[in-house]
């Protein structure tokens, strides 16, 4: 979130990102991790956390990247974008990737 800014965010913005996450789009969630978030996420989050409910808020936890192995399974630095700290694939080639199946999807339908 290094690139992040306070810009970045709106009330309705927030609102949107929340209730997708919860399962109002078919989407499972079991951990949502907030990895190094900038010094002034804390004040959206005081924003964002009143709009979880209480079972996905059990969900979520902002944390440092020095904590990830903590949520994760050894060796999940190779499944991690290489503009993490610890991460080991290229992020460009995943953005590419993820454009590319998003172009295929959109076609078919």
């Amino acid at each position: 979130m290094a690139d992040w800014h306070f810009s970045n965010f709106s009330v309705s913005y927030c609102y949107q990102f929340m209730m997708m996450l919860q399962g109002r789009v078919p989407v499972r969630v079991r951990l949502f991790l907030i990895v190094n978030p900038p010094s002034w996420f804390g004040k959206i989050w005081k924003i964002m956390r009143p709009m979880l409910s209480d079972d996905f808020a059990k969900k979520v936890h902002v944390i440092q990247g020095s904590a990830l192995p903590e949520f994760m399974e050894d060796g999940f630095e190779s499944y991690l974008p290489d503009d993490m700290e610890t991460g080991k694939v290229d992020a460009d080639a995943i953005v590419s990737d993820f454009i590319a199946y998003r172009k295929f999807v959109e076609v078919k339908d």
